[in-house]
């Protein structure tokens, strides 16, 4: 049976998932490092990508050279976007994933389309990645069932990451986007190049446009994140 695969962005999204997996094993992978291991008989590879869309993109795809998995769950954590109805430490789920940087310059914080498409199997709008709604709704009733109180909507991957209440604003009402993040468009597009399908799960840390660290909380949101992930993979979440 083919295995999942966890996609975390740095160490402190991936530790407390390491902790519900058991016969773990710390192994290279096309020299990357890797766990491998299991949790409800399903067998699990764990896998640190580093932050950034140009870590994720180019390290998944190594990886996905070696390992080719039933479902990429990627999880971390992510910035909550004015209006989104989250909360600190709340779960979000991605229904799709917007490239905020891919395009072409416009007036708005949306860029324009490109006049073609960045993959053969993938959307026609450059930087727009919907999600598998199978997934979404599977994920989300599991995620309720254990009264989660999940949210589900679009997010939007930044390289430069939001720092003031207009420049989020803007975003979320242009977007309609719960979720702030560094890594998902990246990961969707190396998926859909493997064909392989992916689901993200956040767990929210901080207000989008704000670098006050008393408005951040890491910890919670690592910690909050991963009981999302255990809570699916229990379920046996399937593609």
């Amino acid at each position: 049976m083919k295995p999942i695969l966890i996609l975390t962005a740095v160490d402190g999204e991936a530790r407390p998932i390491q902790s519900l997996l058991y016969g773990t094993k710390s192994m290279q992978v096309a020299g990357l490092p890797v766990i491998r291991g299991y949790c409800a008989g399903q067998r699990v590879y764990l896998f640190t990508s580093g932050p950034g869309t140009f870590n994720t993109a180019a390290r998944l795809s190594v990886l996905l050279s070696r390992i080719h998995p039933k479902l990429i769950l990627q999880a971390g954590c992510g910035g909550m976007y004015p209006g989104s109805g989250l909360v600190m430490g709340g779960l979000a789920v991605a229904t799709m994933e917007l490239d905020l940087h891919t395009g072409l310059e416009s007036p708005s914080v949306l860029p324009s389309p490109l006049p073609f498409s960045l993959l053969d199997n993938g959307p026609h709008r450059p930087g727009l990645y919907p999600a598998h709604e199978s997934l979404v709704r599977s994920a989300m009733a599991i995620l309720r069932n254990e009264n989660l109180n999940p949210v589900s909507g679009p997010f939007v991957t930044l390289s430069c990451v939001s720092t003031s209440g207009e420049r989020a604003t803007a975003i979320r009402e242009e977007t309609g986007a719960i979720i702030e993040n560094m890594e998902g468009a990246a990961a969707f597009h190396t998926a859909a190049l493997y064909h392989i399908p992916i689901l993200e799960l956040r767990s929210v840390s901080n207000p989008a446009g704000t670098r006050r660290k008393e408005d951040w909380d890491l910890k919670t949101a690592f910690l909050r994140a991963a009981e999302g992930v255990g809570s699916l993979l229990k379920a046996a979440i399937q593609p």
